[in-house]
């Protein structure tokens, strides 16, 4: 079906059909019948839409030269894409087989790990061994050791005197018996201050100078 001509891919100029004009076709319809005017349109139409498809079919085959140009770049870049493609697929199949050499940094770092796996597994093989190993005790241990028992022996001392203690009635001694008298007479006199200011408070100083009844002495007493 693809190379049938039938089915094939035309352009529109191919498609239009051509009608050849008769020689009496220019003398016909020149009357001014009806029939006459109407046949002249329908010519009429019939070239005009012949010119038309004409004018389609030019535009249809027009190509620029920015259009070829266009197309040849894209044609370029398309050759190149399928080139590189080409060329990594090569440098896959040829990278398969390629065993990659270690760099001096590798190597470096493969060592370090090494020497930390040693250094770990050291630890715990000597922790292992130490677990069954008993410490002897050094003069310091001891030494520290009756140090923490006395100062325990002198704590627990302290506390039973202090419970022993708490029944115990202390008497007066002189000091205190003094300290107390000093004391009662501090207050006795604190005392007596308050009372003379109440005392106070109350005072008429004109009725204690002048009496209950009297007043201020006229001029004529003062001369009798």
């Amino acid at each position: 079906m693809a190379d049938d001509d039938k089915f094939a891919f035309k352009d529109p100029a191919s498609l239009i059909v051509k009608e050849e004009k008769k020689e009496w076709r220019a003398q016909a319809f020149q009357g001014v019948s009806p029939f006459d005017f109407a046949m002249k349109q329908k010519l009429e139409k019939k070239e005009r839409a012949e010119r038309e498809r004409k004018a389609k079919a030019d535009i249809w085959n027009y190509k620029s030269a920015d259009q070829g140009l266009e197309a040849a770049q894209r044609k370029e870049q398309f050759e190149r894409e399928k080139a590189e493609k080409e060329t990594r697929k090569e440098t896959k199949t040829n990278l398969k087989d390629v065993q990659a050499s270690q760099t001096k940094e590798e190597l470096e770092r493969e060592a370090q790990f090494k020497r930390e796996q040693d250094e770990k597994a050291t630890r715990t093989t000597t922790k292992a061994n130490m677990k069954d190993v008993f410490v002897a005790e050094t003069a310091e241990t001891i030494s520290r050791k009756e140090q923490f028992d006395r100062e325990v022996s002198s704590k627990q001392e302290a506390r039973d005197t202090i419970n022993k203690l708490k029944d115990v009635t202390i008497t007066e001694t002189t000091e205190g018996m003094i300290r107390k008298e000093q004391f009662d007479r501090d207050q006795n006199s604190k005392a007596v201050s308050r009372n003379q200011k109440n005392e106070n408070a109350n005072f008429d100083m004109a009725k204690s100078l002048f009496g209950s009844g009297g007043g201020v002495p006229s001029d004529d007493e003062e001369e009798e």
